[in-house]
């Protein structure tokens, strides 16, 4: 998405029905050199399926439009099946009722994807044109807008073609302006009226997935004080500012060299380690630093916020109602909290359009009553109902917008709301403030689904608006229990059933899923997780699910299970000593690492697996606990007991931290080195005479 949106006046209008009449940029195709059609590899890059030869990026505020052109090198059979087909993805409508009100800066812009062209040149320079028209495809539609994807295949590809294709993505300041929040584009009326048009700026995302020989970005720009934030190394390359006599300001960056993105496992969200610049224009606002950002535009985002939550009759005899039997704080909040946990989230069904609502007889969600009394909101309007009800029963609260960290990672010095994601709420009880997430359907009572915790964002509070950080959940709120109880027969297969207990983060996603689809297709997916876990002719079946629209119990799984554990090996059988480790690969091979490791959230995994063993079957190992631990980051414990032809397996597995930083690796690797071949031991019977 864009950075940032921006007005400026229409005095460039005549500027801009000149540009349209003269057409874009035009871009000539480059003829390959004799290095570029010969070359098998890049030496930087060992083994990379393709290569950038070059990449350039046009924006032009006076066509509203961005151009995009890139020479693409395949180099292996993978990047045959990665780059050959290339999906642009773009937003192609929205309803300007349909976007959510509170989201003030996040507004989606429909585009218009244009001059789709391209060619194919084989090692030999033999060309191939392109000359099938692209296709449209749908790929999400939520909230008022839909996402779909252009995409078109390049001609005859082979490993060592070269892939060469442009096109441009146009937008409509007029769509952009149906497309704002109400409350937002009533507050630009008056510089409409005054003759005010918008346009989009650009985002600079210097490195991609792979190596990037050279690239070019050029911004021809009606702003005169843009302001940059540079995530790019100086060595890569540094933005030219040249301003023309006409008002324009030129930007250009020249890059070369560009290593690809890392990808490794568990690692931060790509974007937030990726180089790039952000551009703003803050003229006339009296910004000039990342505090005076966060200040001015925390207080416009929290007046919205506080209009939105308002101070309705019916929110106060609502929340009076629902708190009328609490003794404690506690309990008067948690009954408010029930209260909005209960009611539709559109985010996970959708978003009634207008024309709905008019019909029968509602309106518009402007404010937390509207959201009660149609009893459904998205995500965020619940939160701000939650906050709502909580202030009209007497307590002291606020909201806080948040980074998803599944996402991105917060950084105060990005001068933007487009990094924010959600809102979460705040409220103090008893003396001390505490978190919650009315917003995340099923996110038990004083817990943060794991997305928000550990991240960052503008909160309110009693004078002003603040950065902040929110807490880490600790492993005891989120768990996963697998009990099994199996009996062996003498060719060594068990059948039993096995119950899957999970709370908290694992729990949550199951939940939204049989709310975005049905409990059916949790079943398959819970079959379809179990099979990839245990031996490979596994029979699993789930017989039945508890809890599953209430997020503050426990999540309980019921399932019948046939599964071949023991192999023959003379008078012996073998099997895993931890049946859900099985097929687990090591989780980090590489022997170093550059950037921090970075696990979702803490978590503690509990198995016990109850064999009945055949009659004259022995366990002879193995037969000593095994236990490690990483410093106070994780722990693991296996431990076996045995009885008259029974036999019990013990495996608890801890995470206590989410981040493991370079200099770590080496403890941590050691650690889970260790972990797998525990789990990889095998459990030895002696079988003798069984019957």
């Amino acid at each position: 998405m864009p950075a940032q949106l921006r007005s400026f006046p229409r005095r460039v209008l005549p500027l801009l029905l000149t540009a349209f009449s003269t057409g874009a940029h035009a871009i000539n195709w480059t003829p390959p050199t004799q290095e570029e059609l010969q070359m098998t590899s890049q030496p930087e890059v060992p083994g990379a399926p393709a290569v950038i030869l070059y990449h350039e990026e046009r924006t032009d505020d006076t066509l509203r439009s961005t151009t995009y052109y890139t020479r693409l090198k395949i180099l292996t059979t993978a990047g045959l099946d990665q780059y050959s087909t290339v999906a642009l993805r773009y937003a192609a409508s929205v309803g300007s009722q349909l976007v959510d009100p509170l989201d003030m800066n996040q507004i989606r812009t429909p585009y218009q994807v244009t001059e789709v062209a391209g060619r194919t040149i084989h090692p030999d320079g033999t060309i191939v044109p392109f000359a099938e028209k692209p296709f449209d495809r749908e790929v999400e539609q939520a909230g008022g807008y839909r996402i779909r994807e252009k995409v078109f295949t390049m001609p005859d590809v082979t490993v060592g073609s070269i892939l060469e294709y442009r096109y441009s993505m146009r937008y409509d300041p007029t769509a952009i302006y149906s497309a704002m929040p109400v409350n937002i584009r009533s507050s630009h009326a008056g510089e409409l009226l005054a003759g005010t048009s918008y346009i989009l700026m650009p985002e600079w995302d210097v490195q991609s997935e792979l190596y990037t020989r050279r690239a070019q970005y050029l911004w021809h720009s009606v702003l005169q004080r843009i302001v940059i934030t540079s995530m790019v190394s100086p060595a890569i390359g540094v933005v030219q500012r040249q301003h023309e006599p006409t008002g324009f300001t030129d930007l250009t960056l020249m890059a070369a060299n560009v290593l690809p993105q890392p990808q490794e496992s568990f690692m931060p969200p790509v974007k937030s380690l990726a180089q790039r610049f952000i551009f703003y224009d803050f003229s006339g606002e009296g910004i000039d630093s990342a505090d005076t950002f966060w200040s001015i535009k925390g207080k416009e985002w929290a007046h919205g916020l506080d209009h939105f939550i308002g101070s309705s009759s019916a929110v106060k005899d609502r929340a009076m109602a629902l708190t009328a039997g609490g003794t404690t704080q506690d309990a008067r909040l948690r009954a408010l909290y029930a209260e909005v946990m209960s009611l539709d989230n559109t985010d996970l069904t959708r978003t009634h359009r207008p024309e709905e609502d008019s019909a029968a007889g509602g309106r518009t969600t402007r404010e937390a009553a509207d959201v009660l009394r149609q009893r459904r909101g998205s995500s965020s309007q619940l939160a701000l109902l939650f906050v709502a009800l909580a202030r009209a029963s007497g307590f002291k609260a606020y909201v806080m917008r948040v980074t998803n960290r599944d996402r991105n990672v917060f950084l105060p010095t990005w001068l933007s709301f487009d990094q924010l994601d959600d809102d979460i709420a705040i409220v103090e009880v008893d003396g001390k403030e505490r978190f919650f997430d009315p917003g995340t359907r099923f996110c038990p009572y004083g817990q943060l689904d794991w997305k928000h915790t550990a991240t960052g964002g503008p909160r309110q509070t009693d004078k002003d608006v603040e950065i902040a950080t929110t807490p880490l959940n600790g492993y005891k709120e989120s768990q996963t229990t697998r009990i099994a109880d199996l009996t062996l027969d003498a060719s060594g297969r068990a059948v039993g059933s096995l119950t899957l207990t999970w709370i908290g983060a694992p729990a949550i996603e199951l939940r939204q899923r049989a709310a975005r689809t049905d409990d059916a297709e949790v079943r398959t997916r819970l079959e379809t997780l179990l099979k990839e876990l245990l031996p490979r002719d596994a029979e699993v079946a789930v017989q039945s699910i508890d809890n599953l629209t209430d997020g503050e119990k426990p999540l309980i799984a019921h399932t019948a299970l046939s599964v071949m554990v023991a192999s023959a090996a003379g008078s012996r059988h073998i099997a895993p000593s931890q049946l859900f480790q099985s097929r687990q690969e090591p989780l980090f091979p590489s022997e170093t690492r550059t950037i921090p490791v970075y696990f979702p959230y803490p978590e503690r995994v509990a198995d016990v697996v109850r064999y009945k063993l055949p009659t004259n079957w022995v366990v002879e190992g193995p037969s000593v606990p095994t236990e490690l631990r990483f410093a106070d980051m994780a722990s693991y414990k296996a431990t076996m007991q045995t009885g008259p032809n029974t036999v019990i397996l013990r495996r608890d597995y801890v995470l206590g931290s989410v981040v493991a930083f370079p200099r770590e690796y080496s403890e941590l690797r050691k650690f889970f080195s260790g972990l797998a071949v525990a789990d990889q031991q095998r459990l030895v019977f002696a079988t003798g005479t069984a019957k």
